[in-house]
């Protein structure tokens, strides 16, 4: 009898360590088929952190820049500032720089040739921070109508670095 108990128990152990091994396992499997909180591509589904890059790139700029040019991406809202869109940081797809270069020329109208010490001071964040670190700056800039000033600067910089291209979009 202290045989039969005690292999029941063992049984019961060994179902009790497949399920909870099963438990551990499954949550990885179900995270290696999707996509990153970053942009990263045509994948057929977009995060909800795609659709809120785009979202706020159609709302700055009135256009959306496609996927095709975008290899990653990051947007960070500024909530103190009540005019304020948001900065967001692309990086271009490889390959895609002329290319993403003569579409918003196309947009916007040629870019200026800028310096890190032309970004403004009053850009003080992360982003810009960053930007004043990079070479060969192209800068953008258009307008949209605020609420409380009459119109708000979108700037927009392709600027590159260690020969990777990022493009900033502050509003």
């Amino acid at each position: 009898m202290f045989n039969k108990a005690l292999t029941g128990k063992k049984s019961a152990a060994r179902v009790i360590a497949v399920v909870l091994a099963f438990c551990c396992i499954l949550p990885l499997c179900s995270c290696s088929g999707g996509t990153s909180g970053e942009t990263s591509g045509t994948n057929g589904s977009q995060s909800r952190k795609q659709v809120d890059i785009h979202k706020s790139i159609q709302e700055m700029l009135g256009f959306d820049i496609d996927d095709g040019f975008i290899d990653g991406a990051e947007i960070s809202n500024d909530a103190l500032a009540s005019e304020s869109y948001g900065k967001i940081k692309i990086q271009v797809k490889e390959g895609k720089e002329d290319e993403l270069s003569n579409f918003l020329a196309e947009k916007l109208g040629r870019p200026q040739a800028v310096s890190s010490v032309d970004v403004p001071r009053y850009q003080e964040h992360q982003y810009a921070n960053e930007l004043r670190m990079m070479s060969y700056i192209r800068y953008f800039v258009t307008f949209k109508s605020g609420d409380s000033a009459k119109s708000i600067p979108i700037n927009l910089y392709l600027a590159t670095q260690n020969q990777v291209t990022f493009l900033y979009i502050f509003g």
